[in-house]
C-alpha cells in the first residue's frame, strides 16, 4: 500500500484510489477474474497493453505491482480527464468505459447519481 500510494501521489491522484486494488484483487498479484483480468489492478490484456505492460508467453507485467500501479495511475488519470468526476472514473475502471459511456448517454448526464 505505501508503494502504491507513492506512485498515485507522483501522478497527482488521490492516494485513496489504492483501495481500488483492494476491491479488485485483495492486493493479490496472482488474482485472475472470470473475464481474465489479472494482477492487483485487474487489467484485461488489451488495457494492459494499451498502458505499456508487457504480456506474452514469458512475462505478464499485470502481475508486477510497481508496473501495474503506474499503468493504473495513467489509466485513472485519463478517465478522470475524460469524465471530470472520480465517481465516473472509478466506475469506468471497474465496469469499463463503454458501460459508463452508455449510462451517460442513456441518462443524459455525467452526474453519477442521476438514473435514466
Amino acid at each position: 500500500v505505501p508503494m502504491m500510494r507513492t506512485i498515485l501521489r507522483k501522478y497527482g491522484l488521490p492516494q485513496d484510489l489504492v483501495y481500488i486494488a483492494l476491491i479488485e484483487s485483495g492486493f493479490n498479484n496472482h488474482a485472475r477474474s472470470h473475464a481474465s483480468a489479472v494482477g492487483p489492478w485487474q487489467f484485461i490484456r488489451s488495457t494492459g497493453k494499451m498502458y505499456d505492460l508487457r504480456i506474452d508467453s514469458w512475462v505478464d507485467e499485470r502481475r508486477d505491482p510497481v508496473k501495474a500501479t503506474h499503468a493504473a495511475a495513467k489509466y485513472l488519470k485519463k478517465m478522470y480527464a475524460d469524465y471530470g468526476h472520480w465517481y465516473l472514473a472509478m466506475a469506468g475502471y471497474n465496469a469499463g468505459e463503454g458501460r459508463v459511456n452508455k449510462a451517460i448517454a442513456k441518462s443524459g448526464s455525467k452526474n453519477f447519481w442521476v438514473h435514466a
